[in-house]
């Protein structure tokens, strides 16, 4: 019998090697969550999350005289309906990186927030994009005339043109010249790398080797010839003495 880890990893190499609109941000994030704790119940937090999603439709009362934009709805449903929101008391924790500790706990980080906008926008059937503008994670949301709006996933709050002028302005001292190449739609492997990094960054921290491990592991599926992910495994496997030399 295979170890859950070894299975968890072949479903995501299958998951990742569709075509990019087929991927399954969710799927993937979860199953990174049962390789750091192979107790996660990746079905029942799918569940978990329809169900949010359902008591919400439940209790909707459309009017026919006032259609919302698709992305005053999500704001409606993620942010005041089901009650998700930014963790700025805990930013660093892991939970707020881990998606099924994400759905529990209906808190996050900008971009495990997106991840929860995009699940949430499926069942809905908006089509929400991951924005991978570095410091904070946006998405780009498809509205009804097929327009698209930024939103923020961790403030709930729709970006305005004066926004994203400020948002650029902001960038230079930290991030360099600005690239538009920010504001594009994310492929889901790099958002999904971006997770990892995150999650990385909070174990290493924690003194959590193995767990920083597996983000490793993880982001070399999807970036295999990546030399500073592969350095840096090398430095944690030497740590604990499981170098190749």
């Amino acid at each position: 019998m295979e170890e859950p880890s070894l299975i968890a990893q072949q479903q995501f190499i299958e998951e990742v090697g569709k075509a990019r609109d087929e991927i399954d941000i969710e799927r993937c994030a979860l199953l990174f969550a049962s390789e750091i704790n192979p107790e996660t119940d990746i079905s029942k937090s799918i569940a978990a999350l329809d169900q949010q999603v359902n008591g919400y439709l439940e209790g909707y009362q459309s009017d026919p005289s006032k259609t919302p934009s698709n992305s005053a709805l999500l704001i409606d449903v993620v942010g005041r309906s089901l009650g998700y929101r930014g963790d700025t008391l805990e930013y660093f924790s892991s939970g707020n990186s881990l998606f099924d500790h994400v759905i529990d706990n209906r808190l996050g980080i900008p971009i495990s927030l997106a991840a929860i906008y995009m699940s949430v926008g499926q069942r809905l059937g908006i089509k929400v994009h991951g924005v991978g503008f570095p410091g904070h994670f946006l998405i780009r949301v498809i509205e009804p005339d097929g327009s698209e709006r930024l939103v923020d996933p961790f403030s709930h709050h729709k970006l305005s043109t004066q926004d994203v002028t400020a948002l650029r302005a902001s960038t230079g001292e930290q991030f360099g010249q600005f690239d538009e190449a920010w504001l594009a739609n994310a492929h889901p492997h790099d958002m999904l790398v971006r997770m990892f990094e995150n999650l990385k960054r909070v174990f290493l921290n924690e003194g959590n080797i193995a767990a920083a491990e597996s983000c490793l592991d993880y982001q070399l599926i999807l970036k295999p010839k990546d030399s500073v992910f592969l350095e840096q495994l090398q430095v944690l496997l030497d740590q604990r003495g499981h170098g190749v030399h």
